[in-house]
């Protein structure tokens, strides 16, 4: 009861909360009348009335029409803007800058691709590029950077030796301050596991992404929806394991024949699923032999029960599920509604 008399002390936290809560009730119906925002919630009809007023001047809902209500009179119809903030998404490659443009629902506005120039260093190119992805957007509230190596949780970028210029920088920090915008940076294969996991058509709790390609290889582990990343956010980095005593996977890559990678990451596959039992393992890049999934079949079947095999996917494009992962998770940065638990 003290926590109530505290909360209604505060006429500001009490406004922010109760449009936490009208948020959350737009979110969950997609779209409502006043009246039934004001059942919802609990919050007073009155007070909707003067909070949705407050919402419809800043962009955050929107009318998106009228029904008939009680007595032949008619409602407004409210719901969230999902035009309201945009996310930036940007992959990072050895060669290329590509970058995507998309709403709150994730519905992509713009793209483009911009190649590597050797007069800057990637950092000074990747700073011009969202400058000038800034000046074209002006609702964009959100960066969110893929790339090809290990992300801390602080944002800083380490293992990535296709861009040595960034061993041990904080991509994260140095983009805030740039811009003073909210910043994700997220590792390439994590993102695309994200991406999938995430997807409607495909939504999975627990799944292992398997990704290899230039004698590279990496995974993206999904445990009950959410994104494992591990104590020092290095889960995944199979490119490291030692399948044999002394010598990384990454280096056995670079020096088989076709028919030893596939045995290695069929190995690596039966590995996985002794380790994790996903339900499903996705594999993908351009070094995965279209016969893959087949020979993880038959060879895990052979040495592991049936009944515990997960379903085992290969996909040819992954370009999508990075975009989706990146904008999924850039989007958590705009989550900032004040919740009464």
């Amino acid at each position: 009861m003290q926590q109530r008399n505290d909360l209604t002390g505060k006429p500001s936290l009490m406004k922010e909360l109760n449009i936490g809560l009208i948020k959350e009730a737009l979110t969950k119906y997609q779209s409502a009348t006043r009246v039934e925002l004001s059942s919802i919630t609990g919050i007073s009809q009155p007070t909707v009335n003067l909070l949705i007023k407050q919402l419809l001047k800043e962009r955050i809902v929107v009318n998106v029409g009228t029904i008939q209500a009680a007595r032949g009179r008619k409602a407004e119809v409210f719901a969230l803007n999902n035009k309201r903030y945009l996310i930036a998404s940007l992959i990072v490659n050895e060669d290329t800058f590509q970058c995507a443009i998309s709403d709150m629902n994730l519905n992509r506005e713009a793209s483009a691709v911009f190649p590597r120039s050797q007069n800057s260093t990637y950092a000074e190119q990747l700073c011009t590029i969202v400058r000038l992805i800034l000046e074209q957007n002006k609702y964009i509230r959100a960066i969110s950077v893929g790339v090809p190596g290990a992300v801390s949780e602080a944002g800083q970028v380490f293992a990535i030796p296709h861009i040595p210029e960034w061993e041990r920088v904080n991509l994260k920090s140095l983009l805030e301050r740039e811009f003073n915008l909210p910043v994700l940076i997220m590792n390439d294969i994590n993102a695309i596991a994200v991406g999938y996991a995430g997807s409607t058509q495909i939504g999975v709790r627990d799944m292992v992404y398997l990704h290899a390609e230039n004698n590279s290889v990496g995974a993206g582990i999904i445990i009950n929806g959410g994104l494992y990343t591990g104590f020092t956010s290095f889960a995944g980095e199979i490119g490291y394991m030692q399948v044999h005593a002394g010598k990384k996977t990454e280096d056995i890559l670079a020096d088989t024949s076709p028919a030893q990678r596939t045995a290695l990451l069929e190995a690596i596959a039966t590995n996985i699923i002794c380790v994790l039992n996903p339900e499903k393992i996705v594999i993908g890049g351009k070094d995965i032999p279209k016969h893959l999934c087949e020979h993880v079949q038959k060879g895990s079947f052979l040495q592991l029960p049936e009944e515990i095999m997960p379903q085992i996917v290969i996909i040819d494009s992954n370009l999508d599920y990075y975009f989706q992962g990146l904008g999924e998770m850039g989007r958590k940065l705009l989550d900032k509604d004040i919740r009464l638990v």
